[in-house]
């Protein structure tokens, strides 16, 4: 099974029906499942351009890829903010402890 939400269904569920929590760049979105964590990516052309999105995306696979827990049982939504193009320039620790901070509280 995979580590990330593929189906479109599975992000609007989690939309709707989920938790919601701020951090400073990132809106999380934690929906209880039955199987193991699941995560997606959201990052809208309000952020910036290609680059700068693709560079955000780049950088969560790997924090998800590092931090991968398979024992909590939800799908987590990343939402990116529009500030979230300052954090790009910052580095990767500063994007660890945000995150963490939160999944780990749900």
């Amino acid at each position: 099974m995979s580590v990330f939400l593929t189906k479109n269904s599975d992000y609007v569920k989690c939309y709707n029906q989920g938790l919601k929590t701020h951090t400073q760049y990132f809106i999380l979105f934690f929906l209880k499942t039955n199987g193991p964590a699941r995560f997606g990516i959201t990052v809208s052309k309000k952020v910036g351009g290609a680059v700068v999105r693709n560079r955000i995306k780049r950088l969560l696979r790997t924090f998800i890829r590092n931090n991968y827990k398979s024992n909590i049982p939800y799908d987590v939504v990343i939402l990116a903010k529009k500030n979230s193009v300052d954090f790009v320039n910052k580095k990767y620790s500063v994007l660890e402890f945000d995150l963490v901070r939160h999944i780990n509280n749900e």
